[in-house]
């Protein structure tokens, strides 16, 4: 499968979206699904964080409930330790993942 395309399957649908459309990934309320927010719109589908890191290296976990698309990021706001994606929709980033994401974000715009 071509690189910039994401796949996601399970026994009730299946997602094909482009990688540079995905913003991230959130633990949804209802338990053992995600959210997904892209440029296009938002799914849900069943699935664990764990599972999802394994399927792309590009992903990045900034906290217990978020795993992000560090290239879609706008803004890092230090102080509310976000990500602020281009539509105006953030993520949450753990105190111990800021400085790691960060360094990331430095050697992606290197």
């Amino acid at each position: 499968m071509h690189k910039n395309l994401f796949f996601l399957q399970n026994s009730h649908n299946s997602i094909h979206v482009r990688f540079d459309d995905i913003f991230f990934f959130e633990t949804s309320e209802v338990e053992h699904y995600l959210n997904l927010k892209t440029r296009n719109g938002e799914y849900r589908f069943r699935e664990t964080i764990k599972n999802l890191l394994n399927k792309d290296k590009r992903l990045f976990q900034s906290n217990r409930s978020f795993v992000i698309n560090i290239e879609n990021i706008v803004t890092l706001d230090k102080k509310n330790k976000i990500a602020i994606f281009e539509d105006g929709s953030y993520a949450y980033i753990s105190l111990k993942k800021f400085k790691e994401l960060e360094k990331l974000l430095k050697k992606l715009h290197e």
